[in-house]
């Protein structure tokens, strides 16, 4: 099972992650991906396949070239703190 929540910012606070954790405890494995994706990022849903492969094949080629992100648990959690702070 997959499931894709889209929340707004402002709702992604205790009380929300406290509910996703409750729901979290009913699988025995698993991962959980979040994107957090700026008012003025496009609509994805919208590209044509040309605009999509051009798209995939550049992060691919970045993610050869090491520009790929990795986060520790904790390292993310600093990182999140750092951005609300701004």
């Amino acid at each position: 099972m997959e499931v894709s929540l889209k929340i707004p910012v402002q709702d992604f606070n205790q009380d929300f992650i406290k509910s996703l954790k409750s729901v979290m405890k009913h699988f025995k494995s698993g991962e959980l991906t979040i994107t957090i994706k700026d008012q003025a990022t496009p609509d994805l849903a919208l590209e044509s396949a040309t605009d999509y492969e051009t798209r995939l094949l550049t992060s691919i080629e970045e993610l050869d070239k090491g520009k790929g992100v990795v986060f520790t648990k904790e390292s993310l959690e600093a990182y999140v703190k750092d951005l609300v702070k701004e």
